[in-house]
Parts: C-alpha cells; sequence; structure tokens
C-alpha cells in the first residue's frame, strides 16, 4: 500500500489501493460552503474523478445516489455536465437543490432589498415551531428573532410571484436561514449530536446580524455559480435506496457514478439536523421530535435490506 501526500489537486493518475493525504484550504468555493453538513466530502474528490473518468468531457450524465449536500452535483454542474443525485433525507436534497439551482439575479436583488427593510419588523401571524421544548433550545429572544426571519421568507411567493424563478429565491432564503440556526441555539455548534451543554455554557450568536452576514455570503456565492457558462442542471429526487434505480433514472443512460456512501451506522444525520428541523422541518412533515424519530425509524428498517 502505497501513501501519498498531495496539495489542492489530485493527480489523474493515482494508483489503485493508494491512500491519500489531501492538503487543502479550498472547500468552500462558490456554494460549497452554504451549510453543515455531517462527514461531507471535499470538492477535490469528486473533481478528481470527472477529470480522470470524463477527460473534459460535457454534457454527460453523473449520477450520486447518497448526494447528501451536493459536494458531487456541484462539481458535476462546474464542469459542463448534468446530474442526478438522490438522497433519503428531503433537507439534504434541498440543500442540494439550492446549491446547484442558478438564480436570477435581479429578482434575486430585488427580494432581498424588501427582506432587509422589513427584517426587524413585527409581522402578523408569526410562523412559531411546533416544538414544547423549544426555550431549552433557544433563548426567547432568538425565538422571536427567527419567527419574524421565518415568516417574512414565507411572504416572499405572495408578494413577489409563484412563478419558479422567485420560488428557487425563496428556498435559497430557507436555506441561508437554516444555516444560522445551530449557531444562534443555545446547542453546541461542533457536536455531531445537537444537545445543549450544561458545563460549558454557550453565548449564541445575534440572529439578525449573523442572518443578514451570511445573506450577504448567499448572495456572492451564488451570484458567482449562476454567472457561470454552460452551467448543466442537476436532478433531485428524494427517495430511500430500496426504490430500483432503473425507474428512478427513467432509461437515462449514466456515464459516471460519484458518491460517498452515508455512514449510516456512525452519524445520526436526523439529530445532526435537529435544531434546524424545528424551524424548517414542516417543510417535510419533520418539525417535531416525534415526526424525526419516525423518519429515523424508516431510514432504518429500509437500510436492514
Amino acid at each position: 500500500m502505497e501513501y501519498k501526500i498531495v496539495k489542492n489537486i489530485i493527480p489523474d493518475n493515482i494508483d489503485f489501493g493508494t491512500v491519500l493525504s489531501i492538503n487543502t484550504n479550498s472547500v468552500t468555493q462558490y456554494t460549497h460552503g452554504f451549510h453543515k453538513y455531517p462527514a461531507k466530502f471535499i470538492p477535490q474528490i469528486p473533481q478528481w474523478a470527472i477529470n480522470k473518468y470524463l477527460k473534459n468531457k460535457t454534457d454527460k450524465l453523473i449520477l450520486d445516489p447518497f448526494c447528501g449536500s451536493g459536494t458531487t452535483l456541484v462539481e458535476s454542474a462546474l464542469s459542463g455536465n448534468f446530474s442526478i443525485g438522490i438522497d433519503i433525507d428531503p433537507l439534504s436534497a434541498l440543500i442540494s437543490k439550492v446549491k446547484t439551482t442558478k438564480i436570477d439575479i435581479e429578482k434575486l436583488n430585488l427580494i432581498v432589498d424588501w427582506l432587509k427593510k422589513n427584517i426587524e419588523d413585527s409581522p402578523k401571524d408569526l410562523f412559531i415551531p411546533d416544538c414544547q421544548s423549544l426555550e431549552h433550545w433557544f433563548t426567547k429572544e432568538t425565538i422571536q428573532k427567527l419567527s419574524i426571519i421565518r415568516t417574512q421568507i414565507n411572504k416572499i411567493t405572495e408578494k413577489f410571484g409563484n412563478e419558479i424563478t422567485i420560488k428557487n429565491i425563496q428556498d435559497l432564503l430557507l436555506i441561508c436561514f437554516s444555516s444560522i440556526i445551530r449557531r444562534v441555539s443555545n446547542a453546541d455548534n461542533e457536536s455531531q449530536k445537537t444537545y445543549v451543554s450544561h458545563t460549558k455554557i454557550k453565548q449564541p450568536e445575534e440572529t439578525f446580524t449573523l442572518f443578514l452576514s451570511q445573506l450577504n455570503y448567499f448572495i456572492e456565492r451564488i451570484t458567482e455559480f449562476s454567472l457561470i457558462p454552460n452551467l448543466k442542471s442537476a436532478e433531485i429526487i428524494v427517495s430511500s435506496s430500496a426504490n430500483s434505480l432503473t425507474d428512478l433514472l427513467e432509461s437515462k443512460k449514466v456515464d459516471l457514478a460519484i458518491t460517498s456512501p452515508p455512514y449510516i451506522k456512525a452519524i445520526d444525520y436526523i439529530y445532526n439536523q435537529m435544531a434546524e428541523l424545528f424551524w424548517i422541518g414542516d417543510l417535510f412533515q419533520m418539525q417535531t421530535q416525534n415526526l424525526q424519530n419516525e423518519k429515523k425509524r424508516n431510514i432504518l428498517a429500509i437500510n436492514k435490506f
């Protein structure tokens, strides 16, 4: 077995069985850094596979059957190739969709300007998560501010229209919103499990300040991504691995498959995203711990087969 240290770019000609140590600080370019996700692989790996096996070809179809937060799909789009991602987790699918969807930048700026002007208003019919222990996870001030942000994001299609370009922007802003939730919560930021430490008391970040900062980051990165010429689309399918790939792909010819299989027995993906699911889980019927536990049982049952 050979060990190699590489920096930033993996050479095409790596012998089978080689163990690589990849040294790089470049893992969040374009939309890769949009949302935390447990155990995701770095973009250099799908970059290497695309370069090696497609050899600068474009308009090919790349499949990631366990797409997670969409690393392979983003790299496929950047390389000028189409992609299909499959994942059992609907939050993963939404993150992947947002990271690979071109946005109408003019409409985005219009909506963001409106959102910034109204961010501190207190609208009627505030969105409140269906979580009885909400004040364990968040301070009262944070709950109020997160409720305002989510309520205003919900109003976007009502105010600006329900066409696909507006819905894509709303999805982008929902993922931007989701990306700050752990950091403004009482829960430890780094743990794979969502929990509140009683020995290391956390000072949550200020909600509006963090959201506006993250919003600027999202705008910068999605603008950069959307302006890339010949950017190809990704299709994301929410499905269990027990379903037939033949049925899901509908006779499409796959030119290359790249994936990082889930660590299903080592990482509780839903528990990892629990705080986020309290605030956007209603989009997937996963807004309560009971619904999240039911989803986990279904995932574990599927993976027995």
